[in-house]
């Protein structure tokens, strides 16, 4: 059992956390601190944030998707993801499309301009990502895959969440 805490005002922790050892903050920070190279190479780029960045990967990965899919694909909420779509389109990155069998549904996907700046953003982070993982051997970089994707899996069971959720939309 951990030791008790005094803080000031005569507040006692009877039960801290050791964040060194608690894997949600040591998952939070390594993506904060991840997240912070990315602003040094797309600063060039017009109304380019992270935020509107990730949303850009969505559109990539998945097609043209709903504010709402693209925000349960970043794990955020849809006021979160609306803003990076806002900053995408006044970039004129982005297009909002309602489809025929339901005009009141806006689907959102990249126009060419937008496919340019994907990839022209996207060769820089591919290089980030490879300085950063080779601080890693082979088999490190292997089994931390492995290791990622079974969290995944298990907190995506405990939330009830599918692999792909959105398969049918």
């Amino acid at each position: 059992m951990p030791k008790s805490i005094a803080l000031p005002l005569g507040v006692v922790i009877h039960n801290p956390i050791a964040l060194d050892n608690y894997l949600p903050y040591r998952i939070d920070r390594l993506a904060t601190l991840l997240a912070s190279l990315e602003p040094r190479d797309i600063v060039d780029e017009p109304y380019m944030t992270t935020r509107s960045w990730r949303v850009m990967m969505v559109i990539v990965a998945y097609g043209p998707s709903t504010i709402t899919q693209i925000a349960d694909r970043l794990s955020v909420d849809v006021a979160t993801a609306t803003r990076g779509v806002q900053l995408l389109r006044k970039a004129g990155y982005i297009v909002s499309r309602s489809p025929k069998a339901d005009r009141r549904k806006q689907v959102v996907t990249l126009t060419v301009e937008g496919g340019v700046a994907y990839d022209r953003i996207a060769v820089r982070r591919r290089e980030d990502e490879s300085a950063v993982l080779s601080a890693l051997s082979d088999a490190d970089r292997d089994a931390l895959l492995t290791i990622l994707g079974k969290l995944e899996q298990y907190v995506g069971a405990r939330l009830n969440v599918d692999d792909d959720p959105f398969a049918d939309a």
